[in-house]
């Protein structure tokens, strides 16, 4: 008989307003569901909706490709629901808990296990929330939330999935240096064959930006960097307003581009449908302030796109391998400097950074060893 892991997460499929922790379950459950039986534990809606998703059985178990989910409704959001599903229903295993900050799905779990002395391995992914670049938004609530939750030695007997250096530097420094980390990086779809990229000449480019409206994606500083460029663009920014004030402020910026740059706005764009519109481009620009793994990042690469990021997340030494750049944040003109080189570019020379940007997805969609290093997370050692 397989093991059980029940998984705790906002937000799932066939959500994506949540962005990023909302594919990294589907590929967890998607790897992992022939080893072990798993369950998913989410909400009926996405986010920012008032409406449940269509033809979605709430408040029951269902099977859907293979993977128990359980969509449950505002009112069956409780703490004598959730300590059902973890002691009676389920008998999970392992609990693996998406984020840190969420009253129903991060914080219920740990404290019904510290509640009830529940033997059951705990596994918590904070998912980027414990940077600094994220913590600065209500940074006093979450810096007291966290407090008071190791006041109460919550975190006693846990294990913390951390995806990248940095995040272990995170943890630790805000959870406590004692804290049991595991470093594994997240699970990825293996790309689809190499796809050749739409007729590129020299001074025409074609931008995609893909991310949520949040000053944490930096938005607003590609369209201050684009009049700069010269030649003819293309830019397309699919997103889920998040921020209206900030989508406010970036409205403003597009008001004010010129005439050679033409500005397509897709806003709640399914995932399935993303794939589309990255086909038709050139160039993923995210001058982000920090991601944990960026899936927007990788299915950018996986698509033959080379990436112009910022120094912020795990995907480096792009530029050496002609798969795009990651530069700081400090270096506008850098950014600036490498939209012109890809503006510059003809058909052979886009061939050849697509190709590269998609083979670095290709190797890591391949790594074996990651999901080794899942199976020993999912251990009772």
């Amino acid at each position: 008989m397989k093991e059980k892991i029940l998984i705790f997460v906002d937000w799932y499929e066939p959500g994506f307003r949540g962005g990023g922790p909302i594919r990294s379950c589907v590929n967890l459950a998607l790897h992992l569901k022939d080893t072990f039986e798993i369950y998913v534990l989410t909400r009926d809606r996405d986010l920012g909706m008032v409406e449940p998703y269509k033809d979605i059985l709430a408040n029951t178990w269902t099977i859907n490709n293979g993977i128990n989910i359980y969509y449950a409704s505002p009112s069956n959001l409780t703490w004598k629901n959730i300590t059902f599903q973890i002691t009676k229903e389920v008998c999970p295993d392992y609990v693996y808990v998406n984020g840190m900050f969420s009253r129903i799905f991060s914080v219920y779990p740990v404290l019904i296990k510290k509640y009830y002395r529940l033997k059951i391995k705990f596994i918590i992914s904070p998912r980027g929330m414990l940077k600094a670049t994220a913590l600065q938004f209500k940074k006093s609530r979450k810096i007291f939330f966290l407090k008071t939750l190791k006041l109460l030695n919550i975190y006693r007997d846990i294990s913390f999935q951390a995806t990248d250096e940095t995040e272990i530097k995170d943890i630790r420094y805000i959870i406590g240096k004692k804290s049991k980390i595991n470093l594994i990086p997240n699970f990825a779809p293996i790309p689809g064959d190499w796809i050749k990229p739409p007729l590129k000449t020299s001074d025409y480019l074609k931008i995609i930006f893909v991310g949520r409206t949040h000053p944490i994606k930096n938005l607003h500083r590609i369209l201050e960097w684009l009049p700069q460029i010269g030649g003819e663009i293309n830019f397309t920014i699919i997103t889920t307003e998040e921020n209206p004030g900030y989508w406010n402020q970036c409205q403003q910026l597009i008001d004010k581009l010129p005439a050679s740059i033409k500005t397509t706005v897709r806003k709640d764009v399914p995932h399935e449908e993303v794939e589309k519109y990255f086909s038709e481009h050139h160039v993923f620009v995210l001058p982000t302030e920090g991601e944990n793994f960026g899936h927007a990042i990788f299915e950018a690469l996986s698509f033959g796109k080379p990436v112009l990021i910022s120094d912020q997340t795990p995907w480096r030494g792009l530029l050496q391998n002609k798969a795009g750049w990651d530069l700081s944040l400090q270096e506008n003109q850098k950014f600036i400097d490498a939209i012109r080189t890809a503006s510059s570019w003809n058909q052979e020379d886009i061939n050849k950074w697509s190709y590269n940007a998609w083979g670095i997805a290709l190797a890591y969609a391949k790594d074996e060893n990651i999901k080794k290093l899942y199976l020993q997370l999912f251990s009772h050692s």
